[in-house]
């Protein structure tokens, strides 16, 4: 009788040691799914945050572009205002000189060109005469080359001394240097105004 109490006894307690295991087990999975659950939300909380950082750039960028894109049709308005005024002024300035002040105008006159091409060669005929024959006349008659005012006065420096005067003696009358006189004496050498015989210069 006293063996079955002990058999009894031990079957009971293994039993209630298989229950704390088992709550045992239980327990520790539940720590287990309890951190997993503890770890997921931490990761969670750590996207969202991302998240709203991620959010914050991107608003941030849309306010810099909608900045730029303002930027950019005010400086367009205002480059567009610039030149209009820019024209207007230009063509206030060609109109005062006299010049049309639209490409319109200049297409008229190029349209006007092609009656006047079409005129009678007997009108325009009697027009190039004239031209011609001041060409003529300016062949056979050629006009005497004309004489600046500083080559006058060295050309009176020199005919005031018809027995010959050196370059030096004429820079000294005329108050600047012999250098100064060179091209002028050299266009009256050509043109024959004068002569020059060794070092004395003779008026022609």
């Amino acid at each position: 009788m006293k063996a079955t109490n002990d058999r009894v006894k031990s079957a009971g307690e293994r039993r209630r040691v298989v229950r704390q295991i088992k709550r045992a087990a239980t327990a520790s999975q539940s720590r287990t799914a309890a951190a997993a659950v503890i770890s997921q939300l931490g990761e969670a909380r750590r996207n969202r945050a991302a998240g709203g950082q991620f959010s914050g750039y991107v608003s941030r960028n849309r306010e810099e572009v909608r900045r730029l894109r303002q930027e950019t049709r005010d400086t367009l308005r205002d480059m567009a205002r610039r030149r209009k005024e820019s024209r207007a002024a230009l063509g206030t300035d060609t109109e005062e000189a006299g010049q049309p002040r639209h490409p319109s105008e200049t297409g008229a006159a190029a349209k006007a060109r092609p009656d006047a091409a079409r005129q009678d060669p007997a009108e325009t005929s009697g027009a190039r005469e004239p031209v011609e024959f001041r060409e003529k006349e300016s062949e056979t008659c050629p006009r005497p080359p004309k004489v600046s005012d500083f080559e006058s006065q060295l050309l009176d420096a020199i005919g005031g001394h018809p027995e010959g005067v050196s370059l030096a003696a004429v820079a000294e009358g005329l108050g600047t240097a012999p250098v100064v006189l060179g091209r002028a004496v050299k266009n009256l050498l050509e043109n024959g105004r004068i002569r020059k015989e060794d070092k004395l210069y003779f008026p022609s």
